[in-house]
Parts: C-alpha cells; structure tokens; sequence
C-alpha cells in the first residue's frame, strides 16, 4: 500500500504529458515478450555503467530530426507487431549512426501519412 501511495504521489504531481509518456512506456514494455524484456533491461543496464561521456556519444548516435519525432518514436514502435520491430531496430542498428536519424523521420512521416489518410 505505501509504494501504491507514493507512485500515487508521484502521478499527482505529474503533467499530462508526463503521463501520456508513462502509459507510453507501460504499453511499450507490456508489449514486449519476457526475452524483449530481459534484453532490454541488459541494455539499459549496460548504457547506465557507461562513464559520462561515452552515454553522450551514444544519445548522439541516436539522433532525432526534432522533438516530434522523439515524441511519436515509441508511439509508432507499439503500433508495429513484434517481429517488425525487431525488423526496424535491427535495420537502425545496421545503419552508420550518422544516418540513423534521417531513417527513422522517414519511417515516422510515412506512418503519419498513413496515420492521416486513414478514415
């Protein structure tokens, strides 16, 4: 009961956004198969024991074209099916990290535009 109050707490204090963010995150790990997790959580794992300047080079290697698109990445990755997002991270992966975020804009605009024409 304590920890439900204190996420509660937490939740209370929380912006729309915030929470939209959250329930993102929720969704996206539920989605996720035991081994998805399991993966996951060592990567998060490994990313965080890197010193400080190594973890920049990585969220650089990341890149975003802008903060929409950091926004609505995990949005269009819940809405694919498992295997086509192991299809799309290992395609991002495979990519020099130069080129990472053009790729993923295209992929997002292609989404929108579909996301858009539909009734």
């Amino acid at each position: 009961m304590e920890s439900e109050l204190v996420a509660l707490e937490r939740f209370l204090s929380s912006s729309d956004a915030e929470l939209d963010d959250l329930r993102r995150a929720i969704d996206r790990v539920r989605a996720l198969s035991p081994e998805e997790r399991r993966r996951l959580l060592e990567r998060i794992v490994t990313f965080r024991a890197l010193p400080e300047s190594q973890r920049a080079q990585v969220r650089a290697g990341w890149g975003w074209v802008d903060a929409r698109d950091r926004r609505e990445w995990p949005e269009y990755m819940h809405a694919l099916e498992a295997e086509e997002r192991r299809s799309v991270q290992s395609a991002i992966e495979a990519l020099p990290p130069q080129k990472r975020a053009a790729y993923k804009h295209a992929l997002l605009e292609r989404w929108r535009a579909q996301r858009a024409a539909a009734p």
